[in-house]
């Protein structure tokens, strides 16, 4: 009884088109970061709430701020001092925190090569006074496979473990466990265009009308829309190069990073 409790409110913090494990996380911890401010009572009842530590989330709050400040030596962010360490200051490093649909390519480049397809299966069809409508899978229909174990499952734990009904056939994972069967823990589905920027090697094979990324993600694309994605990537590779060598450069009005933000609000 109390895991089903515990199950229902970490998914409280979950909104119907996340299909994330990761973008819970991120939700649960700003939901008690605004618990917080109102002092220890409120942020203790919030963690009873919804079956939290607040030990593990001061953990990461404390994490982040040295993350924070490790980008703020290397030049990357501006931050506080002193009771304002490991704030990030300045509109520019948070204009895209609340973007979701950035911070779930984001989770792709950072959880690549980790990746999972989903098979749905044959598509059936509802009759209703408006005509045959599609019926959605649920979620034992659906198979996965990674590139080199074959067939995987999600594990229980997973927000997605219950879903059959995802927009996109990608998901990225943090790790592996195999017993009986091999299970991926920590899930969010991600995009072809994330994939596609975010991945491997990425190919064009414009016989086939076709994108490939390491040879085993596949899309299908016209000969005009794959140059363009390709041109797109490389001139993203080379704004991140230019980063890396002057940190403290301000790339954010960049006509290359305008453009990945309207392609991803896009898709």
């Amino acid at each position: 009884e109390k895991r089903q409790e515990a199950n229902k409110a970490k998914r409280s913090f979950s909104k119907p088109r996340d299909k994330s494990d990761h973008i819970l996380a991120f939700r649960a911890y700003d939901a008690w970061l605004e618990a917080k401010v109102g002092g220890y009572r409120q942020e203790r009842a919030f963690c009873e709430e919804f079956f939290l530590s607040s030990n593990t989330l001061r953990t990461i709050s404390d994490l982040r701020a040295q993350f924070v400040e490790v980008l703020s030596d290397a030049g990357f962010v501006q931050s506080g001092r002193g009771k304002r360490a490991g704030i990030i200051e300045g509109h520019i490093s948070n204009q895209n925190s609340t973007n979701i649909k950035l911070i779930r390519a984001i989770i792709c480049a950072g959880l690549y090569p980790n990746v999972v397809r989903i098979q749905n299966p044959d598509t059936t069809y509802v009759e209703q006074a408006a005509g045959a409508i599609a019926q959605a899978p649920t979620a034992k229909e659906l198979k996965m496979y990674t590139q080199n174990d074959g067939r995987v499952f999600l594990h229980p734990s997973s927000i997605n473990f219950v879903d059959g009904d995802f927009v996109s056939p990608w998901l990225v994972y943090h790790e592996k466990q195999a017993t009986n069967k091999v299970f991926v823990r920590d899930s969010s589905m991600v995009t072809p265009y994330a994939l596609v920027l975010f991945g491997g090697d990425m190919a064009v094979l414009h016989d086939k009308g076709e994108v490939n990324v390491d040879d085993w993600i596949r899309f299908s694309a016209s000969a005009r829309i794959a140059v363009l994605l390709k041109g797109l990537r490389g001139l993203l590779e080379e704004a991140v190069a230019a980063k890396l060598a002057q940190p403290e450069s301000d790339l954010s009005n960049q006509p290359v990073f305008k453009a990945l933000l309207e392609l991803l609000a896009f898709e």
